[in-house]
């Protein structure tokens, strides 16, 4: 009897630690408030060919990345450059021209995430009077016409 309570026991405790870890890993991770993405790992440079301003980047997975993405590579001796996906691509490859810094075969390739939007702003109203405000100073008077003699002289009001 003492020996079956400690089976149902024994048996009880382990349903709900595996229980508890089950809801600890279901849980979806919070990311940071105004955490606009992650950097990501797409590939690594594969070929650069010589005297061409171009990469090959073999992709880690399948390539999801548009046409027009600027990539960045990182090589081990903190060397860095940027790419600009052209879109042609061939299995696992896909081809970029490179846009700065130096790149060399075995730089990882990543995309950045992109910088969060500007905080909207309040529109500016202008400063110069107005026709439809009364206390502007702006008269709905004509403005007259000035003409320039001919030979550089003074310059004379036409009245429109």
């Amino acid at each position: 009897m003492i020996q079956t309570f400690m089976n149902i026991r024994t048996i009880l405790t382990a349903a709900a630690a595996a229980l508890g870890l089950a809801a600890c890993a279901t849980e979806p991770e919070e990311e940071e408030s105004g955490s606009v993405g992650r950097v990501e790992l797409v590939g690594r440079v594969a070929s650069v060919p010589p005297g061409r301003d171009f990469v090959l980047i073999q992709s880690f997975g399948e390539w999801r990345v548009a046409d027009g993405t600027i990539l960045t590579t990182r090589g081990a001796d903190e060397r860095t450059g940027s790419l600009l996906v052209t879109g042609e691509k061939l299995g696992q490859f896909a081809a970029a021209d490179i846009r700065s810094g130096e790149v060399a075969v075995g730089d990882a390739v990543m995309r950045l995430p992109e910088p969060a939007p500007p905080e909207p702003t309040e529109p500016v109203e202008p400063d110069w009077p107005s026709a439809e405000d009364p206390g502007s100073g702006a008269t709905d008077e004509p403005v007259p016409d000035l003409d320039v003699d001919a030979d550089g002289g003074e310059e004379v009001g036409n009245p429109g």
